[in-house]
């Protein structure tokens, strides 16, 4: 019978397939693996039993299916043909077929290791959530979601068997129309709606999830254990018990999203997939119970870690790692329990129409301070930790002695603003207080003078009361005479100030929305003002993070980063004593290897205007220069300013595997995956950074999500040669189609190619991938990691420093050539 079969799959698909196994097989599907040789590929060929459709609706079910083929996204497996099959008996049943994906089902999964973790779980959610918004934005909607059609491949979650359950089910016309778990779903996943109404909505879809995502964090179904029948009654009376008594260390967020899948009525679910991954994206969590070895390794435990928790984790990695540390005996400039933190002003009574004016205080002050050489926290570092309502808890994180708050109170058609200057190491000792008044509205001159010139004030009398306490390391140089010059006169309207912190919060996300939503805010920024720098020099920011990134975003690398050089020569233009539009320009300039000493002068020119001018920037081009302990100390100064922040300590990372301190690079990458674990830049430093180090059994368990190569190349040392095929074969799928990839561009891919065959000795292959990488990207593969010990197996058989050195002078003469002509357009448009 099998073989019968299997020869006549072969006869229906032609002399274009080789049959090469079953993959498996029993009931009323069989599943083989074969190869569509045309295009060298594999493929999966599902056969349904010929009572699923009977022979009279063989059509019918081929036009459903062809019509959720046109369903093109990265979390949907394509279908990619459909067609019938002759049974032994004679009758007919449907075949289709699918790409043949690498990795295993949720199911397989579940069944191995149990229970998921938290962020494991959210990070399956968010991709089927996307694959779902896809779908059902085509009007397919999926009726049969569960484990078994759920596959991870890469570290991301794929959806499979879209439009099936439809197709088979016919809307009534089918033979199998008593055959209700194979119909319109699988009785444990239904939503109640099912059992009874064909003509389900895609709000089936979500119930179904919820089933999915409870079973992932609980271990089990809803209603597991019982028949049937009992199964389908429970899901139309019964409520399931609450995830959060199975799973107590969820956050509620997460619970409650899981529970409101769970309703039974549809109207009291979230009304569409796109709404969930909205609230699931504001929804942070970390693995449960990190813990710390003496290797400064990061496991799973027992015990939940929160937030606050997680901060000082990523503290006590760092120290480790320079204890282990055996190279410079630089030493890690820790944040000085002195530090100054701003806090956002509070609003009490009316405060419609000032807090724009309240932003607009709160940057003045920290920019003001900073250049007064105070240690002052950026402006952002205390935004994660707010929420907790325990403003201890955020000085103690974040090592701030002093406390700047305000306090804004409308009083009619003006503002009175309140100021206190804490003492948070003398039980709140209050050092100094003032009361100043601000018009609510105005023309943008006056308002911008009014908040200057409170602004001015305030910081005259920190500094001086800070002179007076002696305190030196918070004190700096506050002599007048050694300040830097004061910066130009601006006149920046609140609405203005207000959009650009707006910007700069979405930009610390550090994800693609964060991006898109930057620039837009950005954008809106610079059409109220054309003339204020501001605007310029976050779009030159966020285009150039776009290569750091490798984000998709409508537009080449190349283009991002020819209009992120366009706009910090703009910001310079029109303001050439801003040290923010100096600092962009000097950041794009350096990550498209642009002589030093051209990145140099602008560095050094951001840096007399404003001595905290982003000093992890700063320690990229220092490690270029061959400056270890100038680079390191500056990347740990800019730690010590936002210790929060994955982004700054990436930037030691990246300075350590450039610099081949590879433990250290370890460390720190380690320490940006416990403060986000959901940030994927930071588990593929982690992964390249354990390939340079040689932990190659650690490498080749990470879950590093598009960063495959180096995985990959960890495998492949270890003579595990069939896995490393699997993933290279992966990273090669995603390079092909990248396309059609909704994160990421095909540069990334290259990258990883690159590091895949460089490990593996094979010099033409990496030099091919390296070169296709500079022609994805100006940027190609970042200095540090084509400086390192990644590419030494093959760095003396290929000359591959000549030709690294001439491809990037080459990048950096095509941006500098595109960013002329941007930079014309932007001075004719305004």
């Amino acid at each position: 019978m099998n073989r019968d079969l299997r020869d006549s799959l072969s006869e229906a698909l032609g002399s274009g397939f080789r049959i090469l196994r079953e993959l498996s097989g029993g009931g009323m599907s069989r599943i083989f693996l074969a190869e569509e040789l045309a295009l060298d590929r594999e493929v999966v060929v599902k056969v349904l039993a010929p009572e699923l459709v009977g022979d009279n609706n063989l059509e019918r079910f081929r036009r459903e299916i062809l019509q959720t083929a046109r369903l093109q996204h990265p979390s949907i497996v394509p279908l990619l043909t459909v067609g019938a099959v002759q049974y032994a008996n004679g009758a007919q049943g449907p075949y289709y077929i699918m790409p043949y994906i690498r990795g295993e089902t949720l199911r397989s999964r579940l069944q191995r290791e149990g229970a998921f973790a938290t962020a494991a779980t959210v990070r399956v959610l968010r991709d089927v959530l996307e694959a779902l918004v896809h779908a059902h934005h085509h009007g397919v909607v999926h009726r049969d979601i569960k484990p078994e059609n759920i596959f991870i491949s890469g570290g991301h979650a794929v959806v499979t068997d879209f439009g099936i359950a439809k197709a088979i089910s016919g809307g009534g016309e089918s033979a199998a129309s008593t055959l209700p778990g194979l119909v319109v779903g699988t009785p444990m996943y239904m939503a109640p709606e099912q059992a009874g109404d064909e003509h389900v909505d895609h709000r089936a879809d979500l119930y179904s999830l919820g089933v999915v995502a409870y079973e992932l964090l609980a271990g089990r179904a809803p209603f597991a254990g019982m028949t049937t029948r009992q199964v389908i009654v429970a899901h139309a009376r019964a409520a399931p018990e609450p995830i959060s008594r199975l799973r107590p260390d969820l956050v509620p967020e997460l619970a409650q999203a899981v529970m409101r899948c769970l309703e039974r009525e549809p109207d009291k679910r979230w009304q569409s997939a796109e709404e969930m991954l909205r609230h699931l994206e504001g929804v942070r969590v970390s693995d449960p119970g990190l813990r710390l070895t003496a290797e400064t390794e990061v496991a799973r435990g027992q015990r939940r870690m929160g937030w606050v928790a997680a901060v000082a984790a990523a503290g006590v990695l760092a120290v480790l790692a320079f204890r282990q540390w055996a190279g410079s005996p630089v030493q890690a400039a820790a944040t000085p329990v002195s530090a100054l933190l701003v806090l956002p002003p509070t609003m009490s009574g009316d405060s419609a129409g000032i807090s724009a004016l309240a932003t607009a205080l709160r940057m003045d002050l920290n920019y003001d301070l900073q250049r007064r050489r105070l240690t002052v926290l950026a402006p952002m570092a205390a935004e994660e930790l707010l929420g907790l309502g325990d403003f201890r808890a955020v000085a103690d994180s974040l090592k701030a002695r002093y406390l700047l708050q305000s306090e804004l109170l409308r009083v009619g058609d003006s503002v009175r603003v309140n100021v206190s200057l804490d003492d948070y190491r003398s039980s709140l000792k209050v050092l100094w207080s003032g009361q100043y008044s601000l018009p609510v509205r105005g023309v943008v001159t006056a308002l911008d003078a009014a908040i200057r010139a409170i602004a001015d004030s305030i910081v005259d009398s920190v500094t001086a009361e800070l002179a007076g306490e002696g305190d030196a390391s918070a004190r700096g140089a506050l002599a007048r005479g050694h300040l830097p010059p004061e910066r130009a006169t601006r006149q920046r309207s609140p609405e203005v100030a207000a959009l650009l912190a707006e910007a700069d919060k979405a930009m610390r996300l550090r994800n693609r929305d964060g991006f898109q939503y930057a620039t837009e805010l950005y954008r809106r920024a610079a059409a109220l003002d054309p003339d204020d720098p501001g605007p310029h020099s976050g779009l030159s920011s966020v285009y150039a993070l776009l290569l750091v990134y490798t984000y998709r975003s409508g537009m080449d690398l190349h283009e991002a980063a020819a209009l992120s050089l366009a706009h910090a020569e703009r910001a310079v233009e029109l303001d050439p004593a801003s040290d923010e539009a100096l600092t962009a320009r000097a950041y794009i300039l350096n990550l498209v290897n642009a002589p030093t000493d051209t990145v140099r002068r602008d560095f050094a020119q951001a840096l007399t205007l404003n001595p905290s001018s982003q000093p992890g920037w700063y320690s990229v081009l220092l490690m270029r220069e061959g400056q270890k302990d100038s680079a390191l100390s500056e990347a740990f100064r800019g730690v010590a300013q936002d210790p929060n922040s994955p982004g700054r300590r990436i930037t030691i990372g990246w300075d350590a595997i450039g610099l081949r301190e590879d433990a250290l690079a370890v460390a720190h990458a380690d320490s940006t995956v416990v403060l986000d674990p959901e940030l994927p830049l930071a588990r593929g430093l982690l992964a390249r950074a354990l390939l340079a180090a040689g932990r190659l059994d650690r490498c080749a368990r990470l879950e590093a999500g598009p960063y495959l190569g180096s995985r990959a190349a960890c495998l492949h040392r270890l003579g595990r040669l069939a896995a490393a095929r699997d993933a290279a074969d992966s990273l090669l799928l995603r390079y092909r189609r990248a396309d059609q990839d909704s994160v990421y561009d095909a540069a990334l891919y290259a990258q990883e190619l690159a590091i895949y065959f460089a490990a593996l000795g094979e010099g033409e292959a990496a030099v091919t991938w390296v070169r296709e990488a500079f022609a994805r990207s100006p940027g190609g593969i970042p200095w540090p990691f084509l400086r390192s010990r990644l590419f030494d197996p093959v760095r003396g058989a290929t000359q591959l420093d000549t030709q690294i050195a001439a491809l990037e002078r080459e990048q950096f003469v095509r941006v500098r050539a595109e960013a002329a002509r941007q930079l014309a357009l932007l001075r004719a448009v305004e």
